[in-house]
């Protein structure tokens, strides 16, 4: 598989996870807080990473501003 492919693959895998993860916000009395305390952990780990997320999560929820 070729350069572009894997990055095209690994980008489709990891919004895939934000899809599912996001399924597990929605159930929360609060997404936005749940998304707030979420990112509040990830940043520490990952926080470019952490970024790229949220906003996916933001929109994919419908919260984004």
């Amino acid at each position: 598989m070729d350069l572009g492919k894997r990055i095209d693959k690994l980008k489709t895998d990891i919004d895939e996870c934000i899809k599912e993860e996001c399924k597990n916000v929605e159930m929360a009395d609060n997404p936005r807080k749940e998304i707030e305390m979420y990112f509040k952990h990830m940043r520490w780990a990952a926080p470019e990473l952490s970024a790229y997320i949220k906003k996916q999560m933001l929109i994919i929820l419908n919260l984004d501003d």
